[in-house]
């Protein structure tokens, strides 16, 4: 059976997955005198991988307005409006959070 250049990749990958960073770099580097194209694919997976498994995004609100919107923070009772839209009545509320109707005041 003929390896094609994905089966290359993902064997180098797992074969690098749980390696320690030096050691990554140490083995990308003898690859790339041989297959420079390879190296660096294989580094951007290492790379993506290691962006994707880094939680700290978690710990910082997406924009200041959400905020708003986190358990034990400000209360968001009196908030009249989220962007172009006026809230109206609460429609629901669970686990994910609370609904209004909103209306946008130029097309309403």
């Amino acid at each position: 059976m003929q390896n094609t250049r994905h089966d290359k990749l993902s064997l180098l990958f797992e074969q690098l997955y749980d390696e320690n960073l030096s050691t990554q770099e140490k083995v990308v580097e003898k690859i790339a005198i041989l297959d420079p194209g390879l190296a660096a694919e294989l580094l951007d997976l290492l790379n993506a991988d290691q962006l994707a498994n880094d939680h700290s995004f978690l710990e910082v609100p997406a924009n200041t307005k959400t905020a708003a919107f986190q358990p034990g923070k400000k209360s968001f009772a009196n908030l009249e409006s989220v962007g172009k839209y006026q809230l109206g009545k609460q429609v629901g509320s669970g686990g994910m959070g609370i609904v209004h109707e909103a209306f946008d005041p130029v097309t309403n």
